[in-house]
C-alpha cells in the first residue's frame, strides 16, 4: 500500500463539475444563478478531503476547445450536445473553490483530463527518492 507521504491525488475536475451537475438539480441563488454544480462539486471534493485526507492534490479541468483526440478522429464528440448553458456559467465559481481551498489545478489547451490515459513520471534530483520509489513510477532526474 502506498504511503500518505508519497501519494498525490490527481483529481478529474471536469469529471467531478459534470457528475455534480447531473446529480444535484434544480438549485440557485435567488437571483436566479445556478448553483448546483458548484454545491455538488464542492460536497464531492469536502468528502474526499475528509474521508482521504490528502497532502498533495491537483485538480485537472478539460480546456475549451478541440483536444489530440479530435485530431485522431475528426467526429469525436460530434453527437455530443456543447455543454448547458447554466453549467458554463457556474465553471468560473467553481474554479474558485478550488483556488479557495488552495488545491492547484491544470488546464492545458489541446489535452483533457481524463486521467485514465496518463502515465505519471516525477521529475526530481532528490537522490533518496529514487531509491525508494519501487520503480510503479517512471523517475527522471532533473538534473539530466
Amino acid at each position: 500500500m502506498t504511503s500518505k507521504e508519497n501519494t498525490i491525488y490527481l483529481i478529474d475536475g471536469s469529471s467531478y463539475i459534470y457528475r455534480a451537475y447531473h446529480a444535484v438539480r434544480h438549485l440557485s441563488t435567488t437571483q436566479g444563478l445556478p448553483t448546483n454544480a458548484t454545491f455538488g462539486f464542492t460536497n464531492m471534493l469536502l468528502k474526499l478531503l475528509t474521508d482521504r485526507k490528502p497532502e498533495r492534490m491537483a485538480m485537472v479541468f478539460d480546456a475549451k476547445g478541440p483536444t489530440f483526440r479530435h485530431e485522431i478522429y475528426e467526429a469525436y464528440k460530434a453527437n455530443r450536445p456543447p455543454m448547458p448553458e447554466d453549467l458554463a456559467v457556474q465553471i468560473p465559481y467553481i474554479k474558485q473553490v478550488v483556488a479557495g481551498m488552495n488545491i492547484a489545478s491544470l488546464e492545458l489547451a489541446g489535452e483533457t483530463s481524463c486521467l485514465k490515459s496518463l502515465s505519471p513520471v516525477t521529475m526530481t534530483t532528490w537522490k533518496p527518492f529514487f531509491s525508494a520509489s519501487r520503480a510503479r513510477v517512471p523517475i527522471i532526474s532533473s538534473a539530466s
